[in-house]
């Protein structure tokens, strides 16, 4: 994991094609993968899926949180080239966390005005891959439920137009 922190991309091609394991895990269960997805590091995540870096390892679960895959931080951060290149890679869309949120939810909880553009990419690019929007969390929510709180119409009406496919 701290072999490849900090490197350049040709760096971390270089350690990767010399055996550094694309699916080493630190303390908490992080992965290079999820941690470049926490980043935006789009081109690196990239890179770590042509290396055969797993797209379904979690973080550790502490309490009732934890457990999120790349794809829950990505969308959570709000980084949709993350969010596309992982999808491409064939992460698995409807995988829950500790909470039982698949990562469309992760988007939905974060939805944030400034960013909105961001997260209105991830939903729908979420929605194409057949994101589950009828599954309640261990919160009892939907994705229904948590488009209305953020108070955005159209991201309710991308949810509702969802739920009648």
């Amino acid at each position: 994991m701290g072999a490849l922190r900090g490197k350049s991309l040709s760096e971390a091609t270089q350690l990767l094609e010399s055996g550094v394991n694309p699916n080493c895990v630190d303390g908490e269960g992080k992965t290079p993968l999820i941690k470049a997805s926490s980043c935006g590091l789009s081109d690196l995540v990239e890179l770590l899926l042509r290396f055969g870096a797993s797209t379904g390892a979690k973080t550790k679960a502490w309490g009732k949180a934890g457990g999120s895959t790349a794809l829950h931080v990505a969308c959570e951060g709000g980084f949709p080239e993350v969010v596309r290149a992982l999808l491409a890679g064939k992460a698995e869309v409807n995988i829950t966390d500790a909470r039982g949120n698949p990562p469309l939810y992760a988007a939905l909880t974060k939805w944030s005005t400034t960013r909105r553009h961001l997260y209105m990419d991830i939903t729908e690019q979420m929605i194409r891959a057949k994101a589950l929007v009828t599954v309640r969390n261990k919160s009892n929510h939907t994705a229904s439920d948590l488009a209305k709180r953020t108070k955005d119409d159209k991201v309710v009406q991308l949810i509702t137009a969802a739920v009648k496919l």
